[in-house]
């Protein structure tokens, strides 16, 4: 009985580690492909490249993330503990610290991103 319980537990925090792994991924992707067009057109173009960067770090979180499932090593809670750090982050400055007005997107993209992060 407790062994079919603690199993449940396994993969029930593994599957919601996958989760949070692919929406990093996904943001990544989004921000690679669809942010850098934006800054690109903007007066400031370094811009562009800090969204790829930002984008390329982002994806990699998500793929340190699924590796930190495969192993329970010291280094993994450390991973996933930085992924949320960083996604918590995102939905302060994105949303209440945020410089400019929000786009009709960000307007659900950061409470969403705030409640996978949680």
């Amino acid at each position: 009985m407790v062994t079919g319980i603690l199993h449940a537990w396994n993969v029930s925090k593994n599957l919601a580690l996958y989760v949070f792994a692919v929406w990093q991924i996904a943001f990544g992707c989004a921000l690679v492909l669809e942010q850098t067009k934006v800054y690109g057109t903007s007066s400031i173009k370094q811009a562009r490249r800090v969204a790829e960067l930002a984008g390329l770090s982002w994806m990699l979180f998500g793929i340190l993330s699924v590796v930190a499932t495969w192993d329970d090593t010291v280094l993994a809670p450390f991973v996933i503990g930085a992924g949320a750090i960083m996604n918590g982050g995102f939905s302060v400055f994105a949303g209440p610290y945020r410089l400019t007005p929000a786009s009709n997107k960000e307007t659900w993209l950061v409470p969403f991103n705030t409640a996978i992060a949680s």
